[in-house]
């Protein structure tokens, strides 16, 4: 994924929680209807269920999928780069994640398994 779709990601997952929090008021004047929100958040978590690949590295080859590492110095754990990737899924598990349960649970299992993995080697 490009940068800028990496920010587009994050714009929606942005434009999710709103949602839901103004729903969850029971505002009469919110933007999006929970019907229009379901459907948003389905569609993004299918979208995101498409681009994960958890044996993915961010190289060249792998420029569909969110990489964890970048594999250019022959290095592999928790990187620089790998903040970005870690902020994703975290923004998408923390967001999404009674949608994705719904939609796949083994898919949550892997991506809550990955992000743990991350945080563990950067904590070492």
């Amino acid at each position: 994924y490009s940068e800028a779709n990496r920010n587009t990601a994050a714009q929606v997952f942005y434009i999710v929680r709103r949602g839901k929090a103004c729903l969850g008021l029971n505002r009469n004047e919110c933007p999006y209807t929970a019907e229009d929100l379901a459907l948003l958040a389905d569609t993004v978590v299918a979208t995101e269920m498409a681009g994960f690949d958890i044996d993915a590295r961010e190289t060249n080859r792998d420029l569909g999928r969110w990489g964890w590492e970048q594999d250019g110095d022959g290095c592999c754990g928790f990187d620089l780069a790998s903040p970005t990737a870690l902020k994703h899924w975290t923004l998408f598990v923390d967001i999404l994640h009674d949608e994705v349960e719904a939609a796949n649970a083994t898919f949550l299992a892997e991506v809550k398994w990955k992000m743990e993995e991350y945080i563990d080697k950067y904590i070492e």
